[in-house]
C-alpha cells in the first residue's frame, strides 16, 4: 500500500472519529436517560478514541 492510500484511510478514520464524536454530543445532551448517557458516553470515547489513532498513526508514519 502506498503513501496516499494510507493517508486516505486516515482521512476517512478521522472523519469517521469526528461524526461519531459530534453523534455522542448531540446524544448526551439531547436525552435525559442514564442508558443514553453510557451509550453517549461511549460514543463520545470511541470517537476521540479513532482521532487520536489516526493523529498518532500518521505522526509515528512521517517520523519513520
Amino acid at each position: 500500500m502506498n503513501l496516499t492510500q494510507n493517508n486516505a484511510k486516515k482521512k476517512k478514520v478521522k472523519i469517521l472519529g469526528f461524526i461519531i464524536l459530534l453523534i455522542g454530543i448531540i446524544t448526551q445532551f439531547a436525552f435525559q436517560a442514564k442508558i443514553i448517557d453510557m451509550v453517549a458516553s461511549m460514543l463520545i470515547g470511541g470517537g476521540i478514541g479513532l482521532l487520536v489513532g489516526a493523529w498518532v498513526g500518521k505522526k509515528q508514519e512521517t517520523s519513520n
